[in-house]
């Protein structure tokens, strides 16, 4: 009777180390190789309600990855799995009330948050594309504080 219960905690270890290197092996996975993760940390927000609406742009300004996250304590984290090397630009809004468009008052001045990659700034409209642009050549952490 010994024997069989050693024989079953042996059975039982090597199963339950299997499944540990099969999970950790689907986790590195998620990333493909020569991809990186980018984690944005918005920071500043005003409040709790609605989301964040965020757009992740190529280097010609084109869209090619869209993301929605929800707020805790005044800021938000969001990850972009698998980005290839390269340049990258971000814009993004704090949707408050969940009609998935940047609210604007009767001049067309928004009338919730917003803000670009480097928190680039522009007078009128959206900042030129070399003021957005950041490379991604491993994983990559960058904060971006909201404006009003």
């Amino acid at each position: 009777m010994k024997n069989k219960a050693n024989y079953l905690l042996v059975i039982i270890t090597f199963f339950l180390s299997s499944n540990n290197n099969i999970a950790q092996s689907l986790n590195n996975n998620i990333v493909r190789k020569g991809h990186f993760v980018l984690k944005v940390q918005v920071i500043g927000l005003k409040n709790n309600k609605g989301k964040i609406l965020l757009q992740v742009f190529n280097e010609k300004d084109e869209p090619i990855i869209g993301k929605t996250a929800t707020i805790h304590n005044k800021e938000c984290n969001i990850f972009i799995p698998d980005l290839k090397q390269g340049k990258y630009s971000i814009r993004y809004f704090h949707d408050e009330n969940g009609n998935e468009k940047l609210d604007t008052n009767w001049l067309g001045l928004p009338k919730e948050g917003y803000g670009f990659s480097n928190n680039a700034t522009s007078m009128f409209g959206t900042p030129s594309i070399k003021d957005r642009l950041f490379i991604v050549k491993s994983n990559k952490n960058i904060v971006l504080k909201i404006s009003d």
